[in-house]
């Protein structure tokens, strides 16, 4: 957003340095990033004990705003019970799902990572802070400066990105900075659009909301970072912060009256939907970060998009609800009656009965490394997994006929697939790299690789990919630059580059209407291309943050978004697009869910933090992407971010 979307606020890959956790997650842009502040690691002189501060993030919380410093501290007795300190006042740490406690456990071998989580606006963001951790017998500080979260985003979504170009409602708003501070600054690095004269202040609270700024109708400002500067109380000079948005193009409605376009919530954390010929049926996968209710899988009606089952994931032992049963990515066999999902947090994939949602097969954890896609060859049986963060140049492989694992498909030249679309009748997968602006064709079954060099800037971002059947062109989604590339397979030239909205994730071909829908994650809206003269005909709002899109092969375009992402609105919703105005021409009935994958970001936002045993927010799950673990950056955008 990921998530992955890992959409951003949507917070993008490497560009907007906001809340987010040092983990592993989904694919998104959706896309929430962590940038680890400049640390000076403090040697105790009573021992060798060391603590070091790696990355630090401010986090709103409802009514509280917390303010988390991710440590490592070395040289600790083992199995003692470890205090923490930011500027000598008690805190606590990070305890996992919604605590926080007031103590943690040194390891066994003297070590101890985890979070240290202190409150704003007592822990005020703009300045240093000293972390302290004690063992009761050695005592170790660390410094470390906290950033400011800051958001670009409207009136009615405050933390959904609001920077097209031509907005006249952007509203910025500066979340734990230290009282006092004044903003001298927004703007890029050749335009200030805070107006003339303001100088808006931080109160007693550390919060600070700017709005009704415009940003110029100017095309060259896209793909430009905007940025905010202040001058923080007690210093007299001024601070870029860390926390940028990229300008994006603008995506106007279009044609809304031609296209009949039918909504439903489902619930929160939808990630990626699927259609199964065989029971006509959607399948919806759904992950979020707190709650008792964490992960399911949706069997949804393709009439009416209510749910008709809903099923459990579960680990191998019965487990439910927890990070290794959350369910991503997804692909269907509707030969063998399987459900294929992405265990991304697990760094796994499992497979259920598709009829009754019983878990056939939970591969174990590192088995497949953050995958994101899934498309199935329902010929042999095959299930290809993509990796969008690992450098190995090869596709992971799972057999549905023995349910086991196979060696993976070498792919030479190509690496970090984050879509992938399965030809069936040609044989090949379509595939775009999530950070190497190249998509690529694969042959079945040798693996055989031709590389397609993409146009773009020096941080590409890779989205889905749609196959026009008809003139053998390859429709490329790039969620940076904010482009459509599409691709003459018959010689590997590049004809066109469309600009279609903020940060394309996803893109499909309906052959029965000949047109190519492509899912503007940033803008929240679909755009539709006429793919013979590559002209824009529709363009739609289709809700916040645009996750995943799926066909039936009969003209419908099925799609998720994900507004909870940009904590807006308590639910996500399905959506369904019917041309009302074209006569269908003849083409493929081939679903867009079974035989292809087109695929969303992820990911995943963190949830809610609390502080010495008050309920807090999820500080380690996601992604896609949005991300567990000790999260890369490349991730922060999958999942979900990783689309946020």
């Amino acid at each position: 957003m990921t998530h992955t979307p890992l959409h951003t606020p949507t917070r993008r890959f490497g560009r907007r340095a906001v809340a987010a956790v040092a983990g592993a997650a989904l694919l998104s842009t959706g896309t929430i990033t962590v940038t680890a502040p400049q640390v000076i690691a403090a040697e105790s002189e009573a021992s060798a004990a060391t603590v070091t501060v790696n990355s630090s993030f401010t986090y709103p919380a409802g009514e509280l705003i917390a303010s988390v410093f991710e440590v490592k501290a070395e040289n600790l007795i083992p199995g003692a019970t470890v205090t923490a300190l930011i500027d000598g006042e008690p805190v606590g740490f990070h305890g996992g799902g919604l605590t926080v406690n007031p103590t943690a456990t040194v390891a066994g071998d003297g070590t101890f990572e985890g979070r240290v989580v202190g409150m704003a606006p007592a822990v005020a963001g703009g300045i240093d802070h000293t972390i302290t951790l004690s063992d009761g017998t050695n005592s170790v500080s660390a410094e470390s400066h906290l950033d400011p979260l800051v958001n670009f985003g409207s009136a009615d979504a405050p933390e959904v990105n609001n920077t097209a170009i031509g907005t006249t409602d952007l509203v910025v708003t500066v979340v734990n900075l230290k009282p006092g501070s004044v903003v001298t600054r927004i703007g890029t690095d050749s335009v200030d659009i805070l107006p003339d004269g303001a100088t808006p202040t931080v109160d007693a609270s550390g919060n600070l909301t700017i709005p009704d700024l415009k940003i110029p109708d100017d095309p060259s400002l896209i793909g430009r970072e905007l940025a905010v500067t202040v001058r923080v109380a007690g210093s007299d000079t001024d601070t870029t912060l860390d926390s940028t948005a990229t300008i994006a193009p603008r995506s106007p409605l279009m044609n809304t009256d031609g296209y009949a376009l039918k909504t439903g919530e489902l619930g929160p954390g939808l990630y990626q939907v699927k259609y199964s010929a065989k029971q006509n049926a959607l399948f919806v996968t759904r992950s979020e970060f707190v709650g008792s209710d964490p992960t399911s899988i949706y069997k949804v009606n393709p009439d009416t998009l209510a749910i008709e089952a809903t099923y459990t994931p579960a680990t191998a032992d019965g487990t439910t609800g927890t990070d290794a049963t959350k369910v991503f990515g997804l692909g269907i066999d509707d030969t063998r009656d399987i459900l294929w999902v992405t265990n991304s947090l697990n760094n796994s994939i499992s497979a259920y009965s598709s009829v009754t949602g019983e878990l056939l097969k939970a591969f174990p954890a590192g088995s497949v490394a953050h995958p994101r896609a899934i498309a199935v060859d329902e010929s042999t049986g095959l299930a290809y997994v993509s990796t969008p963060v690992s450098p190995a140049e090869s596709i992971a492989v799972f057999d549905g006929n023995t349910l086991t694992q196979k060696e993976s498909l070498a792919t030479p030249g190509f690496s970090g697939a984050m879509e992938l679309l399965l030809d069936a009748e040609g044989k090949n997968l379509y595939t775009v790299g999530f950070k190497n602006g190249k998509a690529a064709r694969i042959a079945l079954p040798d693996g055989t690789t031709t590389v397609y060099d993409l146009p773009g800037d020096d941080d590409p971002r890779g989205g889905g990919v749609a196959l026009d059947t008809k003139r053998n062109h390859l429709f490329v989604a790039n969620q940076n630059p904010s482009t459509v590339d599409v691709v003459d397979l018959a010689d590997g030239s590049v004809i066109s580059t469309i600009t279609t909205g903020d940060t394309p994730l996803d893109a499909i071909y309906d052959a029965v209407h000949d047109r190519v829908f492509i899912a503007n994650r940033g803008s929240g809206t679909v755009t539709v291309i006429e793919p013979g003269n590559l002209d824009i005909v529709g363009n739609l709002d289709v809700g916040f943050y645009p996750n995943d899109m799926a066909t039936d092969g009969k003209g419908h375009i099925y799609g998720v978004n994900k507004p909870t992402s940009g904590n807006y609105g308590a639910s996500d919703s399905i959506f369904m697009i019917e041309p009302i105005t074209e006569e269908p021409v003849p083409g493929s009935t081939a679903p867009h869910g079974s035989t292809t994958e087109p695929g969303g970001s992820s990911g995943g936002t963190l949830g809610i933090i609390g502080i010495l045993g008050v309920v807090g927010a999820v500080l380690g799950g996601l992604f896609h992407l949005f991300m567990s673990g000790a999260l890369p950056d490349e991730l922060t955008a999958l999942i979900p971010g990783l689309k946020r």
